[in-house]
């Protein structure tokens, strides 16, 4: 990871970019996860959400399904960013999950280990187009 500019307020969890970033910028934090701006070679900008599943679910713990939940509002966005997209949602590139249990789906959306005190081991990452500019209150 070549001059990755490492944010002092958070430095984001994912492992399979880290090869192939330039450099990464904390932007901001809500109840959902934490947003990065990353830089590609060939100087594309784009945005990477991380969403930790524990708290997720801990989130959703009322949830029969927490993780369904996010997936199917990850199928609308690329949905609506699909074709000639909209000019009102960000683009959506992917997404992947990271963690030990990132090839069990069953596990990961077992409502059973929603506890607030276990590590943060899961996580599901969102990539989209990078929209500069400011945030959604400006």
């Amino acid at each position: 990871m070549a001059n990755a500019e490492i944010s002092a307020q958070f430095e984001p969890s994912f492992i399979s970019l880290r090869d192939e970033l330039i450099s990464y910028q904390y932007l901001g934090s809500g109840s959902f996860g934490t947003t990065f701006k990353v830089i590609l070679p060939h100087a594309e900008s784009i945005a990477v959400k991380q969403v930790c599943v524990e708290d997720y679910k801990k989130l959703f713990q009322h949830e029969a399904n927490p993780m369904k939940k996010i997936l199917r509002e990850i199928t609308i966005l690329e949905k609506l960013s699909g074709g000639g997209g909209c000019n009102f949602v960000l683009k959506y590139y992917s997404h992947w999950l990271e963690g030990p249990d990132a090839e069990d789906f069953d596990k990961l959306n077992s409502t059973e280990d929603y506890s607030s005190s276990g590590p943060r081991k899961n996580w599901l990452f969102i990539k989209t187009e990078f929209c500069n500019g400011g945030d959604l209150m400006e």
